[in-house]
Formats: structure tokens, C-alpha cells, sequence
């Protein structure tokens, strides 16, 4: 597809830029609106993360012939394969920090709470028994391996969601709604 390859920036990054700005504008608007509080802000941001690190994958899988995948700790999609699992994860990301900074209360929060679980859990797997060599790179200057390469992706994809997903659990019973 010629028209992808012209200007500053391909279709996909465009789709990263515009996409991020819609879906943290919301989030923005929506902490502004609701209760203004440091963990459900913080909770929220852990999601919106999330959200963006998947924001042009349900795109991309859909549209794009050429697409490799998408992979996300142990689960691995390939090509257009990649549409439906990459969409349910982005919507959920979203809704669930939406909903926290927005509410932060009732029911609603189970679903974060089953969301992050699932995300904690997936990340921990995929870092402990999966294929990849656990390195963490910045750039050409800073390579992380071994032990505390491990150390970092667990507390960042695995510990920050199983926090979130505990504290979304006591906050089930806010208001009942």
C-alpha cells in the first residue's frame, strides 16, 4: 500500500496519535468530572497504559494484510486472527479506566478487577515460562537482563495489575450499582 509509506508518519502511527487522543482525552474529562482521588486516578493510568500499548493493534490486524500479530505475555494472535482478541483487550483497558476514574464504585468494579486478574496473571506467565529472553532495552546505551530484567516486568505487568484488581475488589460493594 504506497499511500502508507508517504509523509512524517505512516497510516498506523497516525492511527497511534489519534486514537490515544480521543481515548485520553475521555479519561482526562472524565477525571476531571468525577471523584478527584490519587489511587483512582493512578488505577486509571495503569489501564489507559495498557490501552495504549494495544491502541493501534485492533486497526492494524483488521485492515493490514501484512501484519505480523499481536502479543500480549503468554497470548499470541497472527495476522487478521488478531482483530477480535486485540478489540475485547483495548475495550476493556478503556472501560476499566473510564469507569474507575469516572465511578470507582458497585459492580462496575468487579469487571476491572476480573480484567486486571486476567492481566496480572497472563503477564506473570508470560514472563516466567514464556519464550522471550526477558531483557529490557533503551535504546543502545541500557540493556536489563537476567534476574532484574524479571524483577521489573513482574512488578510493572503483573504487579501493578494485581494491585489494581485488589483494590477494585474492595470497592465492589460501594453503592451496589
Amino acid at each position: 500500500m504506497r499511500w502508507v509509506d508517504r509523509g512524517i508518519m505512516n497510516a498506523w502511527g497516525w492511527t497511534f496519535v489519534i486514537s490515544n487522543l480521543v481515548y485520553w482525552g475521555v479519561f482526562v474529562r472524565l477525571a476531571r468530572r468525577g471523584p478527584r482521588k490519587t489511587v483512582p486516578i493512578m488505577v486509571g493510568v495503569v489501564h489507559m497504559l495498557l490501552a495504549t500499548l494495544v491502541s493501534v493493534a485492533p486497526f492494524r490486524s483488521a485492515l493490514d494484510r501484512t501484519y505480523l500479530g499481536f502479543g500480549l505475555g503468554l497470548l499470541r494472535f497472527e495476522g487478521s486472527d488478531a482483530a477480535l482478541p486485540a478489540t475485547i483487550i483495548l475495550a476493556w483497558a478503556l472501560a476499566s479506566a473510564w469507569f474507575v476514574v469516572a465511578r470507582a464504585r458497585g459492580r462496575g468494579m468487579f469487571w476491572v478487577a476480573a480484567f486486571d486478574l486476567l492481566i496480572a496473571l497472563n503477564s506473570a506467565a508470560g514472563t516466567l515460562i514464556g519464550q522471550s529472553d526477558n531483557s529490557i532495552q533503551f535504546g543502545d546505551a541500557l540493556t536489563i537482563n537476567g534476574v532484574w530484567a524479571v524483577v521489573i516486568m513482574l512488578a510493572l505487568f503483573a504487579g501493578a495489575p494485581l494491585a489494581s484488581s485488589g483494590w477494585a475488589l474492595r470497592r465492589v460493594r460501594g453503592d451496589g450499582v
